[in-house]
């Protein structure tokens, strides 16, 4: 804590708890705000068409007072700003506030901003309570204006003066105000959503055989070929692909399951959201798209369905060898190998160094049809990667936790026998979860719970009970950003700095995902 903050007691619970946000960032309480990146801002966005009226009103309330008011978006950039005076103008924008600069924690501190951002409430700051010390003359009060359709942040409202004249009005002002943005927001997001609807329709009809994704402020549209081609790792990564892209663009892409797409994305308007068509080369096991007179690899972590999918390829009743179960000797696969038919070689990479040498050189004249399943094909050793160079065609299967957007109809499907169906709170929660176990995990959990909550089940009867993490509704998009997140944290060793720095995000943006996604006690308990 900062040594000029000290004297400051007592210290109210919610600026101390954002001094400790802020200081994990290592941020100097010295730092100028007036050297952050400042970047260009749409005047036309929901947030700016929806709030103007409203800021119109309060610019004429505030008139020759020394009272500022700043709306902010979701990522808190400040994209508007109404000054009572012009002197007051200078002070404001000489100490950085700007439009198109981020106030956010980790590089501006505490504040009526960038605190708002955090706690999604509302929150003075007096004077000293700012941690930058070039913000300490000011007192603000910041409200966080919500999208009601999807009960999402849509940005930040702050009303700022110097610190000697803070009153108890600004914060009714401020109320008021956020309420009437919230009410315009509505209104306009009836018109967006309509206009992006109709053209995922149109573009739909005229594509019938790509995936077409449609992604708004907080809407995701799929047709039925996108939800049978992508998983949630995908749509977070075309979400972002959009985001970065302002215009129309024709990109290539890898997804999640390994296969190459060519994107074709179509804005729609200035912020009425994005059309992306999708189209990848696609391999459906038991198709012509896999020869299995030649060896095929099926890869994923236990519990992916590696089994299933592996004896759906072979063509008739197997001869099959499990290293995983039992020692497998080098002259029982060569015979069977020489003996032709159909072999299945389950979990290849528990074969013994030397089999594994063997095998390598018996499949490359081997006549047989032959199916192998292994873990991850990153995470295989010499001998056995030398195994997978021998397969033609290979089939990654995806983690559960990369395939959240799939669990509604994984559990239609496991609990089909059963009579019971899932509650859309016991959903979301099941969304939330990492399943390490994956598919295996998910039956025993659906079964479990069907048993013991007979017709519905709820969050109260999976095990575990309710989490934190099923506490508030996820959007569609939502759930792929989790999928994401989680997909770095494994990809770095769970370490979260690292895992910032693969998403391109702060550590301090890290975090309060983890928290907002239930994710937070999750790695504590590793």
């Amino acid at each position: 804590m900062p040594d000029s903050h000290s004297r400051l007691a007592p210290v109210r619970v919610e600026i101390a708890a954002s001094w400790r946000r802020t200081a994990q960032s290592s941020l100097p309480t010295s730092a100028r705000l007036d050297e952050l990146p400042v970047t260009d801002v749409d005047p036309a966005s929901r947030l700016i068409e929806a709030a103007r009226p409203v800021l119109d009103r309060i610019a004429g309330e505030i008139a020759g007072s020394r009272f500022t008011i700043m709306l902010a978006d979701r990522s808190g950039r400040i994209v508007d700003q109404r000054f009572g005076t012009s002197s007051l103008r200078a002070r404001i924008e000489n100490v950085g506030g700007v439009v198109g600069r981020q106030f956010v924690e980790e590089n501006t501190g505490t504040n009526g901003v960038a605190t708002v951002l955090e706690t999604r409430h509302g929150i003075a700051v007096h004077g000293g309570e700012h941690y930058i010390e070039a913000l300490r003359p000011y007192s603000c009060y910041g409200h966080p204006v919500f999208d009601r359709t999807t009960a999402r942040l849509a940005g930040v409202l702050d009303i700022t003066c110097a610190a000697a004249e803070s009153n108890a009005l600004m914060r009714p002002v401020l109320v008021r105000a956020a309420e009437e943005i919230e009410l315009a927001l509505i209104a306009s997001a009836r018109v967006a959503d309509q206009r992006l609807l109709a053209a995922f329709r149109a573009v739909s009809r005229r594509r019938g055989k790509a995936a077409v994704v449609a992604l708004g402020r907080d809407v995701v549209l799929t047709n039925d070929i996108a939800r049978d081609t992508l998983d949630a790792v995908d749509l977070a990564l075309l979400s972002a692909l959009a985001e970065r892209t302002p215009g129309d663009t024709i990109s290539h892409l890898r997804l999640n399951s390994g296969r190459a797409a060519v994107v074709r994305t179509h804005r729609i308007g200035t912020d009425g959201g994005v059309i992306i068509e999708i189209r990848v080369r696609r391999l459906t096991a038991g198709s012509a798209g896999i020869d299995t007179a030649r060896p095929v690899l099926i890869s994923g972590e236990p519990g992916t369905g590696r089994t299933t999918r592996a004896t759906s390829l072979l063509p008739r009743e197997p001869r099959i060898f499990d290293a995983a179960a039992q020692a497998v000797s080098a002259p029982e696969l060569r015979e069977s190998l020489s003996a032709g038919g159909a072999v299945l070689i389950e979990s290849m990479d528990r074969l013994d160094d030397s089999v594994a040498r063997d095998l390598a050189h018996a499949l490359d004249s081997t006549e047989a049809h032959v199916v192998l399943t292994s873990g991850p094909v990153e995470a295989l050793r010499d001998e056995h990667q030398a195994i997978a160079a021998r397969c033609p065609a290979k089939i990654e299967l995806a983690p559960l936790r990369h395939r959240t957007t799939e669990i509604p109809g994984l559990a239609r499907e496991i609990l089909c026998d059963t009579g019971a169906r899932l509650t859309s709170d016991a959903l979301r929660a099941l969304a939330c979860r990492p399943w390490p176990g994956n598919l295996t995990e998910l039956r025993s959990v659906l079964m479990s719970a069907a048993a013991r909550a007979g017709h519905e089940i709820t969050v109260a009867d999976l095990p575990g009970g309710p989490s934190r993490a099923s506490s508030r509704p996820l959007s569609l998009v939502e759930q792929a950003e989790c999928a994401t997140i989680r997909h770095a944290l494994q990809a770095c060793g769970h370490n979260r700095r690292a895992a910032a720095r693969m998403l391109s995000i702060s550590p301090t943006t890290l975090y309060k995902k983890l928290r907002a996604f239930g994710l937070d006690a999750l790695e504590h308990a590793r």
